[in-house]
């Protein structure tokens, strides 16, 4: 895995090297920029929770009810209902949807093999409820909360999503959400490039925001 953190820069930031700038322009993400080894599989992206992106986000869920897209059956997708686990879903999401071509990746009876072969089948819904009664990663949340260097805020307003390719499309996975979303079509080599469109969506619908965050 190669995973690149990139954030974007105030509109005061006029030098490439600050804020891993090299990777956003003020005319949006140039994946060119990234340097990293293609393909890519997936993109965790955070964003700022703000009314004007609660807003998009009500507005979009209407829609999608009333006409469902057509979302693989490969997908793999779970719904969160553990609080402030969508960082977890995020990974888990991005991990899950390369279980099937990348297996020797996943370490023999790990909590993420177990996990995902373990949940094929099941629906997002049923999923999510086994995350949260899962006593091992609970444990281990706790662990590495404890080890680490920044204090715990129970206010969170920023929200981990996570963009996969899946049967030529681009689907955007938020466990928050009822179903996936599909962005359109995609292949290995324009996956990055595809993913910076969806990504210039949520910046542009908050265009004073500076609180982007992507791991490749």
């Amino acid at each position: 895995f190669f995973f690149l953190m990139i954030r974007r820069p105030p509109r005061s930031t006029q030098s490439r090297s600050s804020a891993a700038s090299d990777v956003y322009k003020r005319q949006g993400i140039n994946a060119e920029y990234m340097g990293i080894p293609r393909p890519a599989k997936a993109v965790v992206f955070l964003y700022p929770i703000t009314e004007v992106q609660e807003q998009f986000r009500d507005k979009e869920e209407e829609e999608l009810v009333a006409n469902p897209q057509q979302v693989s059956d490969k997908v793999f997708f779970m719904r969160q209902y553990a609080q402030n686990a969508c960082g977890t879903i995020g990974v888990i999401h991005a991990l899950g949807n390369i279980f099937s071509e990348q297996q020797t990746l996943f370490q023999q009876d790990s909590f993420l093999r177990n996990f995902v072969e373990n949940n094929k089948g099941k629906t997002p819904e049923e999923i999510g409820k086994l995350l949260k009664k899962d006593k091992k990663l609970e444990e281990a949340h706790k662990e590495a909360v404890d080890k680490g260097e920044t204090e715990v805020e129970d206010d969170v307003n920023t929200h981990f999503i996570c963009l996969v390719q899946q049967d030529g499309n681009i689907y955007e996975l938020d466990g928050t959400k009822k179903v996936p979303v599909n962005h359109g079509p995609t292949t290995p080599e324009t996956f990055l490039e595809d993913c910076t469109r969806v990504i210039r969506q949520f910046m542009e619908r908050d265009p004073n925001e500076i609180r982007f965050t992507t791991l490749v």
